[in-house]
């Protein structure tokens, strides 16, 4: 079994001490909240005629992009499983082009 070394350089070498260890390394890292999302900066350079409008999401598309997802597989960070994801292809599919036309995220 490998040791870690801590923070204050110590060497750890129980199991509870250096999942605590971890454990404060993941703490550097931040989650924004869900009820505010970020804006990010408009980095489009030109006039209207090259912005990307119209973008077409169909549920067919949707549906197709999530046959890949492999379904006994764990879900992710949203805490949303790939079986049920797929079960509501037609309702994310209709959240895409709204979220891109409104320029919020729901």
């Amino acid at each position: 079994m490998q040791s870690l070394e801590s923070e204050n350089r110590q060497i750890v070498s129980h199991s509870e001490v250096k999942a605590e260890t971890l454990n404060d390394f993941c703490s550097v890292f931040t989650k924004e909240g869900t009820l505010v999302m970020p804006v990010p900066d408009s980095c489009f350079v030109g006039n209207n005629d090259n912005r990307l409008e119209d973008i077409v999401i169909t549920p067919e598309m949707t549906l197709g992009k999530l046959q890949h997802f492999k379904l006994d597989k764990a879900a992710g960070d949203d805490n949303l499983s790939p079986r049920l994801l797929k079960s509501i292809a037609l309702p994310i599919a209709m959240i895409f082009p709204k979220s891109l036309y409104t320029a919020h995220a729901p």
